[in-house]
């Protein structure tokens, strides 16, 4: 695993990230970054962490570290270096291996947030849920902590948060915190007057924030790829997935624009509580079904 901290890293790390005369490297040296602001609106602090106790050896930095050296194995793969996808492989077993062996609390069934933490936070559990890191016997159990802590992160922290949930299944709740009605809500931006998404959920989470930051608007990615399940699996759309999860919506409509021109989705429970889908495809475009839909989607060719 990976740490900020001088004494673990090589030394010359600063020099290989080209940071010879960053003013933060020469004041502070290289920090972790879990969310952002720091503290933990639970106590009353400014800032959205949960609590997060940092660590040398931390959660969710090497979360990240794993889900980076997978999409360098992907990438390279697709480049066809294929000593590098190897190479990437292995690290990303390494990683996540260690992960799971050493910042997993088996009693508790969580992860904490470092190494020699005993304190878990919803950031050390949703960001290994949202990159697929949790073995299957753990997810019930790392989905029940997530889901026990609210919106307890900020406007980018959202974006796995959600991920992580729909990955997992847990669409009703997921759709929950998208449509909930408190001052931590897509909801309480609308209510602060804002036509755009905020850099944090109000004014009393960061004092100075912006009203057009465009990481606080997560339901635009969310909705159409995780919600109404339309994920390209191909370059240029020349196929996607359609595996949406509508909780307990009664009703639904989709128009999501593609290279290859738009794919219509419209979703309708029926008085007696049968669904159905109705999809309009490009022809060009080659479709892959979600197994349990495929008798409940009608897909027409535009």
């Amino acid at each position: 695993m990976i740490s900020t901290v001088k004494d673990n890293r090589p030394a010359d790390l600063p020099a290989r990230l080209h940071l010879f005369h960053d003013r933060y490297l020469e004041k502070e040296g290289l920090l972790d970054l879990v969310d952002w602001p720091p503290g933990s609106f639970t106590d009353g602090e400014v800032g959205e962490r949960d609590n997060h106790e940092m660590m040398p050896i931390n959660t969710v930095v090497n979360a990240l570290h794993y889900q980076a050296v997978t999409r360098m194995r992907q990438i390279a793969e697709v480049l066809g270096h294929h000593d590098d996808a190897q190479r990437f492989a292995q690290q990303a077993t390494r990683v996540g291996d260690a992960i799971n062996q050493k910042l997993f609390d088996t009693t508790r069934g969580v992860y904490v947030d470092g190494q020699g933490s005993t304190h878990a936070s919803l950031h050390a559990n949703m960001f290994p849920l949202a990159f697929g890191l949790v073995p299957a016997d753990r997810v019930p159990g790392v989905l029940a902590f997530i889901q026990s802590r609210g919106m307890a992160c900020s406007v980018y922290g959202a974006q796995y948060l959600l991920e992580g949930l729909y990955d997992a299944g847990a669409a009703e709740y997921a759709m929950s915190l998208m449509t909930a009605r408190t001052d931590r809500s897509w909801w309480g931006m609308i209510q602060q007057g804002s036509t755009m998404t905020l850099e944090a959920w109000a004014h009393c989470y960061k004092s100075n924030l912006d009203w057009n930051h465009a990481w606080g608007s997560v339901p635009a990615n969310i909705i159409p790829r995780k919600l109404m399940g339309i994920e390209p699996i191909a370059p240029g759309f020349a196929k996607v997935r359609i595996a949406p999860q509508p909780a307990s919506l009664t009703h639904a409509y989709l128009k999501f624009p593609t290279p290859k021109g738009p794919i219509e989705m419209n979703y309708q429970v029926s008085s007696d509580g049968q669904s159905s889908w109705e999809v309009i495809i490009p022809r060009d475009i080659d479709v892959e079904v979600a197994p349990a839909l495929t008798q409940k989607i009608h897909i027409r060719r535009r």
